[in-house]
């Protein structure tokens, strides 16, 4: 140890004696002084509300209350409305499903009873039970009262509850089983329907209708479409007919086109909604549409309006009809084994979680209103301003968190590349990691009801982390070009050290002395290491100097989020301390990279060399395949561990070059444990590599 440290000491004489130190310091110094000159940060988003003419307390707590405005109480409470109606939809849909389950489950149940019940009186009486409890099961197909107010689920109810229409396939078909079961209990006695529900494999039917009813959506699609197949065929067979079945041929047209009208509406209010209803693959989905817009297009052809249509106007139709498969194309795409459509379902611990929410955000939003009510005759509008600005964006957290919540739920079920191809819902450029950091961001807000309005943004490239710019942004955006600069000396140091005296032979005679060759590698990369420690110290200092000067000081906490689960508030200084260590790492596993370079070449321009490549082909794949997921398994994608304290996805914008060259983003599968072990599982083979070949190697 004590050899060790007498090398470096050494090594660290030599270097501080070398005239490129100084030279370094010079230019992280004018490095520093022109990022005065083009630090032009973005504003960060000013989210405070401000009345227009509106001077005193009073008058911002009358406008707040009495107003129409989207930032009044009016325009808020409209926002904590539209959230309250996701929640209960998925809500009552799970209460729908449990209902029918129920229902299922004592239809079942009473089978067994009257299976296993040898007295008349009271196998008779199960009996009857028995054909309420079908009735229940039925009834409870068709009840959608709950849900009635969500456009989608108003007009799927009313076409499968359009009794008068006998051709309604879906209750013709997917309730019939509960139909044919319920008829056949006032045609059997108590014994025959207990041969009949076994025979017939009753059990299995009745639960089939039980997944059709829960899952209502791809058999109402499906619905329709048979009902445009069937008068489709109606049309054909009018065609085959001639001009004698011109007036048939009309009417199927009509109906046709009814039907196509329907599916088209109902889809439309399945795939273009607030929340998720259903997911589906965006190319399928803009098939679907295409068909479903040429098929009206078709059917409401010139021809067709105002005048009578001739046989070749029919003929072009069916021939436009055909060309886009009509008669069988949404049969068989909304088939009921298909997998085109998932109908989205919460679970019940899920649901359990959003009451619990529900129930703190309206606690959260009472609270608030009382203290804006205590603020109304102050003397000055700061106090009821920024409350104002928490009922704003209590809405927002509690918005944004049951979004996120049901899509980062659903993404479970799928790999990353078909969930991004999803339609609708922002799902383009899905981010796991970012949905789960962003929901534990507004887990925080509301659960300790404090939001972001008290707290500045995490530090991110070229963007204010409060309402003005502060000297810790502008560390953040010097420091990223000094760590740059610190990393090529740190390489050329390092490699000059190695390959300096390999190429002179000086290295003989430091090995002939008594020093294990292990400690002269160490002593090298210690001093090296030492001074890159030194250099980011400093330009942290000086860039703090000129930061402070110029821009000044904000001491208003951060709220971090760290590997996206762990909320922790600190201060901006605290904060920055992270952000300069995790830079000296950052520049520690390129020295190390280094450090292998050198000694694989016996050479300084070829080390040199090969070190440029290595850090400029870094950069420039952290812009062509940052979102590639073979790129997380290499270094480069796995440094500057800063981001996993919550500033990865920060930035209100992303446009900035510089910024998609010098900040790695985050892949959904990647954690800071993750960023660790990648880090680690390099740094050891450079170690290993460096300090197996020159101990073994013949100088």
């Amino acid at each position: 140890m004590t050899s060790t440290f007498r090398l470096t000491r050494a090594e660290f004489k030599k270097i501080f004696k070398r005239p490129a130190v100084y030279i370094m310091a010079l230019m992280l110094v004018a490095t520093i002084f022109v990022s005065l000159y083009i630090f032009e940060p973005r504003s960060g988003l000013d989210l405070t509300i401000i009345y227009d003419n509106k001077t005193t307390s009073t008058e911002y707590y009358n406008t707040f209350y009495n107003e129409d405005l989207t930032n009044s109480k009016i325009g808020i409470d409209k926002s904590f409305s539209d959230t309250d109606s996701i929640y209960n939809y998925y809500l009552y849909s799970n209460q729908r499903d449990n209902n029918l389950e129920d229902y299922y489950n004592d239809v079942v149940q009473n089978i067994e009873t009257i299976r296993n019940t040898s007295d008349i009186s009271l196998r008779n009486k199960e009996y009857q039970n028995l054909k309420s409890k079908l009735q229940n099961f039925l009834d409870a197909f068709r009840d959608f009262s709950d849900l009635s107010i969500y456009p989608h689920i108003y007009y799927s109810s009313e076409y499968i509850n359009n009794i008068n229409d006998n051709t309604n396939y879906y209750l013709t078909e997917f309730s019939h089983n509960i139909q044919a079961f319920l008829d056949y209990t006032n045609s059997y006695d108590s014994f025959e329907i207990i041969e009949v529900y076994d025979t017939n494999n009753y059990k299995e039917k009745l639960n089939k209708d039980l997944s059709y009813g829960t899952y209502y959506v791809l058999p109402t699609l499906y619905s329709m479409s048979k009902d445009i197949k069937d008068n489709y065929d109606d049309f054909n067979t009018a065609y085959q007919s001639g001009t004698s079945g011109l007036i048939t041929m009309e009417i199927s047209r009509k109906s046709i086109l009814k039907y196509t009208e329907a599916l088209k509406k109902y889809f439309d209010l399945l795939v273009d909604n607030k929340f998720p209803i259903i997911l589906i693959d965006k190319n399928i989905k803009q098939q679907i549409s295409s068909t479903l817009d040429s098929a009206i297009v078709y059917l409401t052809a010139s021809a067709f309006v105002g005048t009578t249509a001739n046989m070749s106007d029919y003929t072009n139709l069916k021939s436009n009809l055909d060309s886009i498969n009509l008669a069988n194309y949404f049969t068989t795409i909304f088939s009921i084994d298909s997998n085109v459509i998932n109908q989205i379902k919460l679970s019940a611990s899920d649901l359990e979680l959003f009451t619990k929410l529900k129930n703190k955000v309206d606690s959260n939003k009472a609270q608030i209103l009382d203290e804006i009510n205590s603020y109304r005759q102050d003397q000055s509008i700061k106090n009821i301003q920024f409350k104002i600005t928490e009922y704003s964006l209590l809405a927002s957290s509690y918005n944004e968190y049951i979004n996120d919540y049901v899509i980062q739920n659903l993404s479970n079920d799928y790999v990353s590349n078909k969930f991004n191809n999803l339609y609708g819902y922002n799902l383009n450029n899905y981010n796991n990691y970012e949905y789960k950091e962003r929901i534990e961001k507004n887990a925080f807000y509301i659960d300790n009801n404090i939001y972001s309005n008290s707290f500045n943004t995490n530090f991110t490239f070229n963007q204010n982390s409060g309402q003005k710019t502060n000297v810790y942004d502008f560390v953040y955006f010097t420091m990223e070009f000094c760590t740059i600069i610190i990393i090529l000396f740190a390489m050329l140091l390092i490699c000059n050290l190695i390959t300096s005296e390999t190429e002179s032979g000086t290295i003989k005679l430091l090995l002939a002395r008594p020093y294990k060759r292990s400690k002269i590698i160490t002593a090298k990369l210690l001093a090296t290491i030492f001074f890159v420690v030194i250099f980011v110290i400093f330009s942290a200092l000086i860039s703090f100097a000129g930061g402070y000067f110029m821009f000044g000081l904000d001491n208003t906490p951060i709220l971090s989020i760290f590997n996206s689960s762990h909320p922790i508030v600190m201060s901006p200084i605290a904060l920055m301390l992270l952000n300069i260590l995790s830079l000296i790492l950052d520049i520690i596993f390129y020295v190390l990279i280094a450090l292998m370079i050198s000694i694989l070449f016996k050479n300084y321009a070829g080390s040199v060399t090969v070190c440029l490549v290595i850090l400029i082909l870094n950069y420039v794949l952290n812009i062509l395949f940052a979102n590639a997921f073979w790129y997380s398994l290499l270094p480069g994608m796995n440094l500057h561990l800063f981001k996993y304290f919550g500033n990865a996805f920060t930035a209100i914008s992303s446009e900035s070059i510089l910024q998609n060259i010098l900040i790695t983003p985050i892949q959904s599968s990647m954690n800071f444990l993750y960023s660790i072990l990648i880090s680690i599982c390099y740094s050891t083979i450079s170690i290993f590599i460096s300090y197996t070949v020159f101990n073994k190697r013949d100088f």
